[in-house]
């Protein structure tokens, strides 16, 4: 049987993915101005969160337009 690894999530990945789970569906604009202001941090440091959950296969993404 093979053993299921389950992947590190760091503080603020977690926030994120109990955000998502609370409030539905958001992009990364979204999920900073909801978590990323009152932080203090970028926009940058939401957008390579959300990229750390979708490579780690925790999030799906949607591409829409050039965004």
């Amino acid at each position: 049987m093979q053993s299921l690894k389950r992947p590190y999530l760091g503080e603020l990945e977690m926030a994120v993915l109990e955000h998502l789970w609370s409030h539905g569906e958001f992009d990364a604009k979204g999920v900073y101005n909801a978590l990323g202001k009152t932080r203090g941090i970028s926009h940058n440091t939401i957008q390579a969160a959300l990229e750390r959950l979708f490579k780690k296969n925790l999030l799906a993404r949607n591409k829409i337009s050039h965004a």
